[in-house]
């Protein structure tokens, strides 16, 4: 766009007159002892399906690209037979905890919400739905340009109602909390702190907030909060609603200096949420802004423990003998017509790049973390249960019988549209990132998030893992 066309809108913004009204209220309650539920257990792999058997999948964003390439990942889970069950069950049911970013949190979400009845009707409630008609997106509209002045072209409002009448129905995170559920984790960012915001127990601990009370919507308009597209989500610190001590793991981080740089920041975060000198308000964006696989929520969970095997519990992590991370790679979208031409980008395509390139690059670097961390704790979970007396094992276990300590593999699925045919992947790769899309390409996203799933090497070492000698663990 040339400069003369920007003084156009923009006069024509000036001239409007139009008053700006975000809603930009703070989107959570304070605890109240006399009806906050209790925080739920720490994850705990195999505790719904197979006891031996773990998986843990990571969705990526991508708007509605992202939520159906995830939802055929999903599919793909629930049509494999579990090989060593002969009951019937499928590894669905062995699925423990679900994190979600950006489009993929609403797969992730409503998932742990509707259990199994996702499989059929997630599709038609949201993936061929047109949730972008709802929203202001007319780049020549002088209002949308004060509404970004402001803060952004939309609040969450627009997000929130929609997946509120189509999908959650006014839900909280306490129906997230019934047993069998798999344990859901939402992704946004904060924009503050430069750090991922998990809506989970314990950040809303720090804040002195009840996490059960949060509408489902809520946390999923503000994980897709793309900037200058949305306001920042706004959340409140109640410092005086509870007496929060800042837990022993993260102290430590603050005090000393060699720890990892990523618990520092997130203990920081922490500090200050409950620091009223230093902030009342958390503002919140995409979490793909600094996470787009959502696996820094996972590796904080690992850093946080103080045993070896935690955030297992020594039952768990004697019985267990296989654990897979499902990590959902739908991509960002960059055109490529200016790095065709020696002009170019334009601003639209420019901030978009800018924005990419912000993200790939965070992305890459979570993911990297979270293979080294998964490689240690597999290390250190291995000694320790081969450290354990025939006694201990048994009191573990129910039985010492049959018990091989090295018998406990981790392996990482990475799931993007490269390990499709060339040409199926080019064709999803060029789908947009919007929030509505064609039937047949939706359909095509799920058909291929169940291909890809199914030719990831490490998800084949895996399925091996039940019939054969032990493959050791590898990320692809």
């Amino acid at each position: 766009m040339r400069l003369r066309d920007f003084a156009i809108v923009g006069l024509g913004a000036a001239l409007c007159g139009c008053a700006v009204n975000i809603e930009n209220a703070p989107i959570n309650v304070p605890v109240n002892a006399a009806t906050v539920q209790p925080a739920p257990s720490p994850v705990a792999p195999g505790s719904r399906g197979d006891s031996a058997t773990a998986i843990g999948v990571a969705f990526s964003g991508g708007g509605t690209r992202a939520a159906a390439f995830s939802f055929g990942v999903l599919k793909e889970l629930a049509r494999t037979q579990t090989p060593a069950d002969s009951a019937g069950s499928t590894l669905i049911d062995d699925v423990d905890f679900v994190s979600g970013v950006s489009g993929g949190s609403i797969t992730a979400s409503y998932f742990g919400y509707a259990g199994d009845a996702a499989l059929t009707d997630f599709r038609d409630k949201f993936l061929v739905q047109d949730l972008q008609s709802t929203l202001h997106t007319d780049f020549w509209d002088p209002r949308n340009w004060l509404f970004a002045w402001a803060g952004g072209v939309n609040d969450r409002r627009g997000v929130q109602h929609w997946l509120d009448a189509h999908l959650f129905h006014d839900a909280t995170f306490s129906a997230l909390n019934a047993a069998g559920k798999p344990i859901v984790w939402i992704n946004a960012s904060d924009i503050y702190n430069e750090t991922p915001f998990v809506f989970d127990h314990q950040t809303f601990g720090a804040l002195c907030s009840d996490l059960s009370r949060l509408p489902l919507s809520e946390a999923v308009a503000a994980s897709a909060a793309v900037p200058v597209a949305f306001a920042p989500i706004v959340m409140q610190s109640f410092p005086e609603a509870c007496d929060y001590q800042l837990p022993e793991w993260a102290s430590a981080a603050l005090a000393d200096p060699l720890s990892s740089e990523v618990l520092q920041a997130y203990a920081r975060a922490l500090s200050n949420y409950h620091d009223p000198a230093v902030m009342r308000y958390v503002k919140l964006l995409d979490g793909g802004l600094i996470d787009n696989f959502g696996l820094l929520g996972l590796s904080l969970r690992r850093l946080e423990s103080s045993t070896p095997y935690g955030p297992m519990s020594a039952a768990q992590a004697a019985t267990l003998k296989r654990l897979l991370f499902v990590v959902v790679d739908a991509g960002q979208s960059t055109g490529n017509s200016w790095v065709q031409t020696a002009s170019g980008p334009e601003a639209p395509a420019l901030l978009n790049a800018v924005t990419s390139t912000a993200m790939a690059a965070g992305t890459r670097g979570s993911f990297d973390i979270f293979v080294s961390l998964m490689e240690e704790w597999h290390s250190k979970v291995l000694d320790w249960r081969c450290s354990l007396t025939p006694q201990e094992v048994a009191g573990y276990r129910g039985t010492a019988a049959g018990y091989d300590c090295h018998d406990f593999e981790i392996y990482i699925a990475r799931v993007p549209f490269s390990l499709l045919d060339p040409d199926e992947a080019k064709k999803l790769s060029r789908i947009p990132t919007t929030l509505a899309l064609p039937t047949d390409e939706v359909d095509a996203l799920i058909a291929g998030g169940g291909e890809a799933l199914s030719r990831a090497p490490a998800y084949q070492n895996f399925l091996r893992s039940f019939t054969s000698a032990r493959v050791a663990l590898a990320a692809n």
